[in-house]
C-alpha cells in the first residue's frame, strides 16, 4: 500500500479504532444470543450481524475500497470476487429464490448474509495495514476462542456458570450454540493460538500461550466431537510446515515448544478416549483421518507452491506421495461403494457410514443437475427442497427419519447448492489462500514472524479438514472471510513486493468498488427491515407455538370452556406471524394444525365458524407449494386436516404430493395406504369394483413400499410401526382378494 494512501486514513480516523470496531463486528454477533444458549440455528445472530454491519461494516468497507487497490490485487481478488458472484447467479436460477435470498427458518444463510460475510474479507484485508494490528487480531481471537473453551469444558464438567442447559443432549459450545457447528470456529482459533505459541517461545508468555492452547483443543475433542479431523489435520500441516520452511537452526531454537504443543494435544486425545469409551474407535479413525487430509493437503500445496529447483528432494517427494495417496484413496474408495449400503453402515459405524452413502448420491445429484444445464446449482439453502426427490431408497433405510438439509460436507454442499461454477470458485479460494501463506513463508525472513503466519496456514487448512464432514453456519462463515482478509493483510506486509508499481486505474474502474459497496448497502438495509419484521414474526409464533403446544400436553387438566379460548389465542399469534413474515411456510404449517384442533372443539357447537376457520387455514398453507423449502411437511399437514374434516378425496391427493415430492417418506405412505382403502370401501358399497381395486392396488403398493424403506431398522419404535404395517398389507390383500 502507498504510504500517501496509509497517512490519508490515519489521519482520518485511528486505525486501532477501526481495527476494534471490526473485531466487534466479527465477534458481538457470533456470541449473541436470545432464547436458549443451546441453540443450532438463531435468527437473532443473523440480525446482529446485518445490523452491525449497517453501523461498523458498511463505513469501514467503504473506506477500504476507496482507498488505493494495491492492497486487495492479490491471488484471491478473483476466486472471492468469482464465489459472490455464483451465489447471486445461484440464487436467481434457484429452484426456492425467495428462500436462497433470505434463507432457511432460523438458520438465516441465505445470499443477503452470505454477500456480507464475504465482505468481512475485505474489511480486515484494509484494517490490519501495519504489523502490530496482526497480533491484535490474532490475540482477540485467541483470548474470543479460549474464553468459549473454558465455558465448554465447564458445561461439560456439570458447572455452567451461566446456568444454561442443553437441549441436544451433549454440551454447547460456550455460549455460542450447537457444538458440532461451532467446531469449524474452533480450530481456526485454535492454531491461531499454536501459532503464537510458537512465535512468541521463550518469553515469559509461552506458557500462558501454551495453556490456552490446551484449553481450547481439549474443549474442541470434549465438546465439539466433530472437531477431531480438522484438530488433527491442524496438528499434522503444523508440525509439517514446521520441517519445510524452518532453517536447521531456527528449529533447534524451536522444536521443543512444538514438541511440547503436540504432547499436550495428545494428551487431550486421550483423555477424550478415556472420556468417551463407547467413541473410541470413531474417534480414532476421524484422527487417523485429520492426519491423512493433513498430509495429503501438505503434499499437493508443496507440488504447486515449492519451487522444484530449488528444493527438488521436497517436490519429488511430495509428488511421489500424492500419487501414492490417490492410488491407495481411489482403491479405498472402490472398495467401500463396492459393498452395499448397510455394509458400509455395519462395518464403518452407522454415521459415517450412512454419511458417505449420502455423499456417493450428492456427487450424483450435483453431476445430473450440472448435465440439465444448473451449472450454479439448485441454490443456497435449497438442498433439502431439490435432494429429496432424488434420494435413493438405500439412503433412506439407513435413515428413515432424515431429510437431508444439507450433505455434511461443505464442499460438496457449495457443489449441489452453487454448482460447478461456484464450487470451481469456492476451491480456488483455499488454494489461493494457502498459495499466499506459502509465498508469505518464503518471504518472510524473522522467525517469529514466520511461525505466526504457519498457524495461520494450520488455521486454514483445520478449517478445510473440518469442513469435510459438517457444513457451514453463520459464526464459521464468518471468521473463515475474516480469516481470509487476515490471509490478504500478511500477504501485503510480508511477501508482497516493495518494488511492484501500482496500476493506472481505468476510469469506470474507480467506480466499480463504491457501486459494490452501495449494492451491497441497498440489500442490508432491506435485510434489517426483514430482520425487523421477521423478529416480531418470530416472537408472535413462538407465543402461538406454545399456546398450541400447551393445548396438546394439558387438554384434561383445561376446562371445555379453557380449550378454545387456548387455541383461539394460538392462532391469533400465529397468524400475526405470518403477517409479518410471510415467507415462512413453517407458521402456516403450525397455523394449520392448531386450526385443526380448534376444528375439532366446535365442530358441534359452531360447524360454519370450524368449517371458516379450516378453510382460511388451509387457503394460508396452500399459498406456500411453491416455495416452502420442506413441501412433504406442507402437503402432509394438508393432507392430515383434510382427512380430518372429511375430505377424502383431498387427503389423498395431498398425501399423494407429499409421497411425490419424499418418495421415501413412510409415515406418509402409510396414511395414504390407509387412505385409499377407506375409499375403496366406499367404492365397494356403491358399487364401483373397478374403482376400488385400482385404489387397493395402490394402496398395497405404498404399504409395501413404506415397509422396504423400515426394512434394516433396528430402532424399537420403528420395529413396531413396520409390524403396523404388515397388519394394514394382510388388511389390504385380504379386501382384494374378497373384491375379485
Amino acid at each position: 500500500m502507498a504510504k500517501k494512501t496509509k497517512q490519508q486514513t490515519a489521519t482520518a480516523v485511528s486505525p486501532t479504532l477501526m481495527l476494534s470496531l471490526s473485531l466487534v463486528l466479527l465477534i458481538f454477533p457470533i456470541v449473541f444470543y436470545s432464547r436458549s444458549v443451546t441453540r443450532a440455528f438463531d435468527l437473532t445472530k443473523s440480525a446482529m450481524f446485518t445490523w452491525l454491519w449497517l453501523i461498523i461494516g458498511s463505513w469501514v468497507l467503504f473506506l477500504n475500497l476507496r482507498r488505493s487497490d494495491k492492497w486487495i490485487k492479490t491471488p484471491l481478488l478473483i476466486p472471492i470476487i468469482g464465489y459472490a458472484v455464483s451465489l447471486v447467479f445461484s440464487t436467481v436460477f434457484s429452484i426456492t429464490p425467495i428462500v436462497s435470498f433470505l434463507g432457511v427458518y432460523e438458520r438465516q444463510i441465505g445470499l443477503i448474509v452470505q454477500l456480507q460475510a464475504i465482505s468481512l474479507a475485505f474489511i480486515f484485508a484494509g484494517i490490519i495495514d501495519r504489523k502490530n494490528f496482526v497480533n491484535i487480531f490474532v490475540d482477540t481471537v485467541i483470548v474470543f476462542g479460549t474464553v468459549n473453551g473454558l465455558i465448554g469444558l465447564s458445561q461439560f464438567l456439570g458447572f455452567d456458570p451461566l446456568g444454561f442447559v442443553s437441549a441436544y443432549g451433549t454440551q454447547a459450545f460456550g455460549f455460542l450454540g450447537n457444538p458440532d457447528f461451532f467446531g469449524p470456529v474452533m480450530v481456526i482459533t485454535t492454531f491461531l493460538t499454536l501459532g503464537r505459541l510458537l512465535s512468541d517461545q521463550g518469553s515469559e508468555n509461552s506458557w500462558i500461550w501454551l495453556g490456552l492452547f490446551f484449553v481450547q483443543f481439549l474443549s474442541l475433542l470434549l465438546t465439539a466431537q466433530g472437531g477431531f479431523m480438522g484438530a488433527f489435520g491442524g496438528l499434522t500441516m503444523t508440525v509439517l510446515l514446521f520441517f519445510t520452511f524452518l532453517s536447521k537452526e531456527e528449529r533447534t531454537k524451536t522444536q521443543k515448544w512444538l514438541y511440547i504443543a503436540v504432547a499436550s494435544a495428545l494428551i487431550a486425545f486421550v483423555i477424550s478416549l478415556l472420556i468417551y469409551p463407547s467413541e473410541r474407535s470413531v474417534n480414532v479413525f476421524s484422527g487417523a483421518l485429520g492426519f491423512g487430509v493433513g498430509l495429503t493437503l501438505w503434499a499437493f500445496l508443496n507440488a504447486l507452491f515449492i519451487d522444484k529447483k530449488a528444493s527438488p528432494k521436497l517436490w519429488r517427494t511430495s509428488v511421489a506421495l500424492i500419487v501414492i495417496i490417490v492410488i491407495v484413496g481411489a482403491v479405498g474408495v472402490f472398495e467401500i461403494y463396492s459393498m452395499s449400503p448397510s455394509s458400509i453402515a455395519d462395518k464403518l459405524g452407522g454415521t459415517v457410514g450412512t454419511r458417505l452413502v449420502l455423499w456417493k448420491h450428492t456427487v450424483g445429484f450435483s453431476l445430473q443437475n450440472t448435465l440439465h444445464g444448473r451449472i450454479f446449482g439448485i441454490g443456497i439453502e435449497s438442498f433439502r427442497r431439490g435432494f429429496m426427490q432424488y434420494k435413493p431408497l438405500e439412503l433412506s433405510q439407513l435413515e428413515p427419519n432424515v431429510n437431508y438439509d444439507d450433505p455434511h460436507n461443505n464442499f460438496l454442499g457449495v457443489l449441489a447448492k452453487v454448482g460447478i461454477v461456484g464450487f470451481i470458485f469456492y476451491i480456488w479460494m483455499f488454494i489461493a489462500a494457502a498459495g499466499m501463506l506459502y509465498k508469505t513463508l518464503k518471504s518472510v525472513d524473522s522467525k517469529k514472524e514466520k511461525l505466526l503466519v504457519l498457524g495461520i496456514t494450520a488455521s486454514l487448512i483445520a478449517y478445510a479438514t473440518n469442513l469435510v464432514t459438517i457444513f457451514d453456519m453463520l459464526p464459521s462463515l464468518m471468521m473463515f472471510y475474516a480469516l481470509l482478509g487476515l490471509i490478504i493483510a500478511v500477504y501485503n506486509l510480508y511477501a508482497r513486493e516493495e518494488t511492484e508499481q501500482e496500476t493506472q486505474k481505468n476510469t469506470l474502474l474507480k467506480f466499480i468498488p463504491t457501486l459494490a459497496w452501495a449494492v451491497l448497502l441497498v440489500l442490508c438495509i432491506y435485510n434489517s427491515y426483514y430482520y425487523v419484521n421477521a423478529w416480531v414474526a418470530e416472537s408472535n409464533f413462538r407465543k402461538g407455538y406454545g399456546n398450541m403446544s400447551y393445548y396438546e400436553t394439558n387438554q384434561s387438566s383445561l376446562t371445555d370452556e379453557q380449550k378454545p379460548q387456548v387455541i383461539q389465542s394460538s392462532l391469533y399469534y400465529l397468524d400475526q406471524a405470518m403477517k409479518y413474515n410471510p415467507n415462512e411456510s413453517y407458521y402456516a404449517i403450525n397455523y394449520l394444525r392448531s386450526a385443526s384442533y380448534y376444528w375439532d372443539l366446535t365442530k358441534t357447537s359452531s360447524p360454519t365458524e370450524a368449517n371458516n376457520v379450516i378453510a382460511t387455514a388451509i387457503a394460508k398453507a396452500e399459498k406456500y407449494g411453491s416455495t416452502t423449502w420442506a413441501p412433504e411437511n406442507l402437503y402432509a399437514t394438508l393432507g392430515n386436516v383434510y382427512a380430518k374434516v372429511g375430505g377424502l378425496d383431498e387427503s389423498i391427493e395431498y398425501f399423494q404430493k407429499a409421497v411425490s415430492w419424499d418418495h421415501q417418506f413412510y409415515s406418509a405412505r402409510m396414511n395414504l395406504a390407509i387412505l385409499l382403502s377407506n375409499r375403496a370401501q366406499s367404492e365397494i358399497a356403491a358399487g364401483s369394483k373397478d374403482a376400488a381395486v385400482k385404489d387397493l392396488n395402490d394402496a398395497l403398493e405404498q404399504i409395501k413400499y413404506a415397509q422396504q424403506v423400515l426394512a434394516l431398522t433396528k430402532d424399537t419404535n420403528l420395529l413396531s410401526v413396520r409390524s403396523q404395517m404388515a397388519s394394514i398389507q394382510a388388511s389390504i390383500e385380504s379386501m382384494l382378494s374378497s373384491v375379485k
